[in-house]
């Protein structure tokens, strides 16, 4: 019964205020950038301003800036990469294989739930984009 409740007063609130929220997603979902070219000249502006000697943390955070900039629905929604950016990060690491980035891309959205990682990425995408 509370859950009937409370599902009708969220589709109320959606309905009545839908051009809003869809706005709200529309923007959160939307690449800020799309040429993926910038992306090994962001990895070095993150490098000067970003120096740590624990590397996967490093790797983590600029993986969340990437994808916050190139393919956030990635990021929050757990939706596929836009379509070069993760063969983009493949190549800022060196790595061999896209599974690489894949995994790394799994761990680095249970990160940006922690909020001090995710307001560290939101700052750290201010000085370097």
């Amino acid at each position: 019964m509370a859950y009937d409740r409370t599902y009708k007063i969220f589709h109320d609130a959606l309905k009545a205020d839908h051009e809003t929220v869809y706005k709200e997603i529309k923007n959160k979902v939307s690449p800020a950038y799309d040429d993926l070219s910038k992306i090994e000249g962001l990895h070095d502006n993150f490098i000067s301003v970003f120096d740590s000697t624990d590397r996967t943390t490093m790797r983590l955070k600029f993986i969340c800036i990437i994808l916050h900039l190139y393919s956030p629905a990635t990021l929050y929604y757990n939706f596929s990469c836009q379509p070069g950016v993760r063969e983009a990060l493949k190549n800022v690491f060196n790595y061999k294989e896209n599974a690489a980035i894949s995994m790394i891309i799994k761990k680095a959205r249970e990160k940006m739930k922690r909020k001090f990682f995710r307001d560290d990425v939101l700052t750290l995408i201010k000085l370097i984009s």
